[in-house]
């Protein structure tokens, strides 16, 4: 009787996301529970649950801030890179323009496609 309780005990605590080993984590959801009106949760699992329906940084809010912050880094860089030509060519008339531009320009185009997928995604 003793090996099959151990046993259901292993298979429970193997079950439990490391996460909830926090006090503090479960206090906040507490104190969640009772300023929200919900039920208190009954098991770990509840909790995760209820932790994640108060998550404000989702992975494609995330995920999209990543872009933004990519695609201003790129913008930026072009906008440098720019200045810099035109100041190299009051000096150097004959200097020629790289490719840089160019390809900065493509991955600018596909940046802002795929924030615009991750914005209006179904």
């Amino acid at each position: 009787m003793n090996k099959k309780k151990a046993a259901e005990k292993r298979s429970i605590s193997l079950q439990k996301p490391p996460f909830f080993d926090d006090v503090a984590n479960r206090q906040v959801v507490m104190k969640l529970q009772t300023t929200a009106g919900m039920p208190y949760a009954k098991n770990d699992i509840q909790t995760f649950l209820i932790l994640n329906s108060f998550l404000v940084l989702t992975p494609r809010l995330a995920g999209m801030v990543l872009i933004a912050f990519g695609l201003l880094t790129l913008v930026w860089g072009l906008a440098e890179y720019h200045a810099e030509i035109r100041q190299l060519k009051k000096s150097y008339p004959n200097a020629h323009k790289s490719k840089a531009s160019m390809l900065g320009i493509l991955i600018l185009m596909l940046g802002l496609a795929l924030f615009l997928a991750a914005l209006f995604r179904q």
